[in-house]
C-alpha cells in the first residue's frame, strides 16, 4: 500500500469523510503546480528562442551600420576630391577655356 493511504488510516483524529477531501485537494494543487511547471518551461523556452532570433537581427543590424559608415566615409574623401580647388581650376581651364585675368584688366567697383 502507498504510505499516504497507511498514513490516512492510521489517523483517528479526524473522520474519513474530512481526510479524503484534503487528499483530493494535495492531487488536485500537484497536478495544477505541474501544468504551471509545464507552461513556465515552455514560456521560457519561447523567450530564449526570441531572445536568439533578436541578438542575430542586431549583429546583423551592426554589421549594416559599420558597412555604411565605411561608404559614408569612402564618400567624403571622393566628394573632397572631387571639390578640390585645383581639380575645379583644371576644368575651367581645359573645358571652358577660362584663364586668370591679369592685374591690369581687373576692375573694381565702389559704391
Amino acid at each position: 500500500m502507498n504510505v499516504n493511504v497507511k498514513t490516512l488510516r492510521r489517523i483517528t483524529i479526524l473522520p474519513r469523510m474530512f481526510i479524503q477531501p484534503l487528499a483530493a485537494r494535495s492531487y488536485f494543487s500537484t497536478v495544477v503546480l505541474a501544468v504551471i511547471l509545464l507552461l513556465t518551461s515552455f514560456g521560457i523556452i519561447c523567450v530564449q528562442n526570441v531572445n536568439r532570433q533578436l541578438t542575430n537581427n542586431l549583429q546583423t543590424l551592426q554589421m549594416t551600420n559599420i558597412n555604411l559608415h565605411n561608404q559614408w566615409s569612402q564618400l567624403l574623401l571622393e566628394q573632397s576630391a572631387w571639390t578640390a580647388a585645383t581639380r575645379i581650376e583644371q576644368i575651367a581651364r581645359h573645358n571652358l577655356k577660362m584663364i586668370t585675368p591679369k592685374t591690369q584688366n581687373i576692375l573694381t567697383v565702389e559704391q
